[in-house]
């Protein structure tokens, strides 16, 4: 039994059929279209469905909707930092990778298949990587032109190192001479 959210004490039911995403045998969060207020259209209506309890001006876990406290679309910060970090919970590896394939051409089996190939190390310093840390979190290193080919893995460091000495063994042979006579 799952009461509805306005608090009128009614059971919400459960979904019957396959509608706006949500899936059979999932709990509703209103007992009925009209509890919601979007079938009635307006906020002063004589007699509504029934109590709409204080949905209007609290968020489900009972702290008061003001603009400081709520996101552009209506939703209380509290609540939506929770749910946000139950969907990380559940589906830790969802972000990871996926704009490889559009930027790159590289598909997320090939960037792992890169990382085994190179022990998991960075093909630089050899740092293991792991996505741990922020220092040892695998980077893809791709050639600076219009190809933007892909070179292998990087730790964050020596990538953003090689990018800025401008992808140019001249500059780096200039850098290593320098480390030489100054130390």
């Amino acid at each position: 039994m799952a009461l509805c959210e306005n608090g009128c004490g009614k059971d919400a039911g459960v979904y019957k059929k396959t509608a706006n995403g949500n899936r059979i045998g999932t709990p509703k969060r209103f007992c009925s279209y009209h509890c919601t207020g979007r079938a009635l259209g307006k906020r002063n209506v004589s007699k509504p469905a029934h109590n709409f309890g204080d949905r209007t001006t609290h968020c489900k876990c009972g702290l008061p909707r003001t603009p400081e406290n709520t996101t552009k679309h209506g939703y209380c910060l509290v609540c939506a930092r929770e749910a946000q970090s139950r969907w990380k919970r559940r589906n830790p590896n969802a972000g990871r990778y996926r704009h490889y394939p559009s930027r790159y051409g590289v598909t997320p089996e090939q960037f792992i298949a890169e990382m085994e190939k190179q022990q998991g190390k960075c093909r630089v310093c050899k740092v293991i990587l792991s996505h741990d840390s922020v220092d040892t979190t695998p980077t893809l290193d791709h050639v600076h032109d219009a190809s933007k080919r892909f070179r292998g893995v990087l730790c964050p460091m020596c990538n953003t190192g090689l990018g800025l000495f401008r992808d140019t063994p001249e500059f780096l042979q200039s850098a290593i001479q320098y480390l030489k006579e100054t130390q």
